[in-house]
């Protein structure tokens, strides 16, 4: 380093690293705290605007409080709440309706697992544990829980960073465009922070603890799985190739093994769950495929018939009535934007990060839905996989990036709550 450049390092301040002198996990709260009552308030904000209707007799949210937050449950959440109130049914019974329109039961609810639904049934017992009831409670642990995930990725990225990543990172992910579904209360709410949990557990080498926490994981998502590939970085990384069948190191070796061993507990629990129960052990795929017209693809085929629905026009195509070619469009740009920051930062983020991002693409997109639309998901599925944010934290550190990723993430962070709050399709 020049004389020069140093003097200038010292005259500019900016350029120097950020050092606390505050304890990490203080300035790790704050900083968590902070985003996420900003991110909070942005919710609740566009959610009264976009629901509320001008003129006498319109809706008011805060006239209608209740009411008001009754406006999120939409969708897939519906399931997670007929679980949490309810239980799964039989998932061999047919889909029958009522002559009034409505359902006798809902056997595809079996798809989601079991973890989040019972965690906030169990919690709304006091209260009653109807299906209201478990919205409330859910809609409370999904924030509390979004609190603590911001608090543990502020600490795992500063950790491997420095403060200022672990911030945009944490604002990233809190502004993610599909952050209401998050909110609202699907089962990405604990998936997220038990994700950073395991990573951040294998890097202070709290074997046990990331054990239980990917058990955990697989009991709450399938793709839950996926963080194995932590725990093989690891090993690799440590002991290499040719040590990894040697005696050396022996009990350090056994427990990562025995520590990733315990991932897949929670998947193999419920499907042994089903199996006692139903006799049907794996009646979660087959709903997937029944139901929603998920079935193995090649990663390229679903994009292709993607693109295939936004350059065709409807009256082209057999399956006008039943898709919007604008989805498919976000869906796309939501595909790449994820994959192009992992590629363009996967020399600065540590390898774990970034075959954890790859490969929930790959096991995502290999699995879509039918031709209406194939990448229905796919940008909740990569907006709640942390290293997204990471790679995003990354590349902000220049300035015609930051100003991109600023502009496409609040943009369509609002449009979406507007669009979930009012049910319009976006998760």
């Amino acid at each position: 380093m020049s004389v020069r450049t140093a003097v200038d390092d010292v005259q500019n301040p900016d350029l120097l690293p950020q050092i606390s002198t505050r304890p990490p996990r203080r300035v790790a709260w704050r900083e968590a705290l902070w985003i996420f009552l900003l991110s909070r308030v942005a919710l609740f904000g566009l959610t009264v605007v976009s629901v509320s209707e001008p003129g006498p007799g319109g809706f008011q949210c805060f006239d209608q409080v209740l009411d008001c937050g009754k406006k999120w449950i939409r969708f897939d959440l519906g399931y997670y709440l007929q679980v949490a109130a309810h239980g799964y049914w039989d998932p061999k019974m047919p889909i029958d309706y009522l002559p009034n329109g409505q359902r006798t039961g809902y056997p595809e609810a079996v798809a989601f697992f079991p973890l989040w639904p019972k965690l906030v049934g169990w919690v709304s017992i006091p209260f009653g544990q109807t299906y209201y009831h478990a919205f409330y409670v859910g809609l409370v642990l999904a924030n509390l829980l979004a609190l603590v995930t911001f608090w543990l990725l502020y600490r795992l990225v500063a950790e491997r960073f420095d403060d200022q990543t672990a911030r945009w990172a944490v604002f990233f992910l809190a502004f993610n465009p599909f952050t209401v579904t998050f909110a609202a209360g699907y089962g990405e709410a604990l998936f997220i922070p038990l994700t950073i949990a395991v990573f951040l557990f294998v890097r202070k080498e709290q074997w046990l603890f990331a054990g239980l926490a990917g058990a955990a994981l697989t009991l709450t998502k399938p793709n839950g799985i996926l963080v194995m590939i932590v725990f093989a970085v690891v090993l690799v990384q440590r002991f290499g190739w040719g040590g990894l069948f040697t005696r050396d190191q022996l009990a350090a070796k056994l427990k990562i093994v025995g520590s990733a061993a315990m991932v897949p507990l929670g998947l193999l629990s419920y499907i042994a769950f089903l199996w006692i129960k139903y006799d049907d052990p794996f009646a979660f795929s087959r709903w997937q495929t029944n139901f929603w017209g998920r079935t193995s693809q090649w990663p390229w085929q679903p994009i292709y018939q993607a693109f295939e629905n936004v350059i065709l026009s409807p009256s082209a195509t057999e399956t006008a009535s039943k898709f919007n070619s604008t989805d498919s469009l976000w869906e796309l740009l939501f595909l790449f934007l994820p994959l192009v920051a992992l590629g363009l930062t996967w020399r600065k983020l540590p390898l774990e990060y970034v075959l954890f991002g790859f490969a929930i693409f790959a096991m995502t997109i290999s699995v879509p839905t039918g031709p209406e639309e194939p990448l229905a998901s796919i940008g909740r599925h990569l907006g709640g996989t942390f290293p997204v944010a990471v790679a995003y934290a990354v590349l902000s550190k220049k300035a015609r990036w930051q100003q991109l990723l600023l502009v496409v993430t609040l943009a369509f962070f609002g449009l979406f709550t507007a669009y979930y709050a009012v049910g319009r399709w976006m998760a």
